[in-house]
């Protein structure tokens, strides 16, 4: 660790040229470890000739060599395994929820999950991250399959709560604040108007035709704490308006719906309709009993 770059750079260079030998494999691969950025010819390497190495060496080194590939092939077939065992998971989950099985809390669930766990350490950079959560999407769009949806927010997530200053989630995708917020929801089984309201923002925000502004105080309509109406757009990130702005336009509203179309989701949605309704309809007919008195 200590040893100048310089020198780093020429150990090597030096080294991978034995990197097939029993004696040297070590020495090459410790320098290797150890490199911030890898010469051009080791990457050649590989990515070449060498790839059957690559699955050998630290994941570190992997995943400096995966970040150099415009898009990382080597590491979207090294998810791949992954990515059908989790959509597999979703499935079931989704299958216990239909059948109101007992829900096992999401940061629970995503903990006990070696497969997303497994995911998330293969993840060393925003490229990656990027390359992944657009893999995701392209697959929902393909196949309208809500459990690639479901495993975008849980890579989102999973990666939140490991809280690795190395790896700023946060930083890397500007739709952190909406999925937190849906996977906060998912949490606590209710949907309050606050949550409701910063959903709301990042939809208007990304295109959706927004709702009426709510009555003034004392109109004898809604208020503003019970409405969804009231856009927020303040509660949206910048980055989140930066993404916007650079995408086809519904381009992220697209996204936004993606993450939304989990059958969980949809179903703290039914519930918090039906709730309301519930209480319109009570609320209703207690006016109807004061007017008859």
């Amino acid at each position: 660790p200590s040893m100048p770059r310089a020198r780093l750079s020429k150990l090597v260079q030096a080294s991978f040229q034995h990197i097939d030998s029993p004696r040297l494999h070590a020495v090459a691969v410790t320098a290797l470890e150890h490199m911030d950025t890898l010469p051009e010819d080791v990457v050649t390497a590989l990515t070449g000739p060498k790839v059957e190495l690559l699955g050998s060496l630290p994941l570190r080194v992997r995943q400096r060599v995966w970040e150099t590939q415009e898009p990382p092939t080597l590491f979207l077939a090294e998810t791949h395994p992954l990515i059908i065992d989790l959509q597999e998971q979703g499935k079931l989950a989704f299958t216990k929820a239909a059948l109101h099985e007992a829900d096992v809390p999401p940061k629970q669930r995503r903990a006990e999950s070696t497969a997303l766990q497994r995911l998330v350490a293969l993840v060393g950079s925003r490229a990656l991250y990027h390359a992944l959560t657009s893999l995701l999407k392209e697959i929902y769009e393909a196949t309208s399959d809500p459990s690639a949806s479901y495993l975008r927010s849980d890579l989102l997530a999973a990666l939140h709560e490991r809280n690795e200053s190395a790896r700023p989630v946060a930083q890397w995708d500007p739709l952190h604040t909406f999925i937190c917020c849906i996977d906060a929801a998912l949490r606590e089984k209710r949907l309050d108007s606050r949550t409701l309201q910063l959903l709301h923002a990042h939809l208007v925000a990304a295109g959706l035709h927004p709702l009426a502004d709510p009555p003034p105080p004392g109109s004898g309509g809604a208020s503003a704490t019970t409405s969804t109406a009231l856009p927020g757009s303040s509660s949206v990130p910048s980055g989140f308006h930066n993404l916007v702005a650079s995408a086809e336009p519904g381009a992220v509203l697209i996204e936004l719906s993606m993450i939304c179309s989990t059958p969980p989701f949809l179903r703290l949605l039914n519930d918090v309709m039906l709730g309301r309704l519930e209480s319109i309809v009570v609320s209703g007919e207690v006016r109807l009993r004061l007017r008859r008195r």
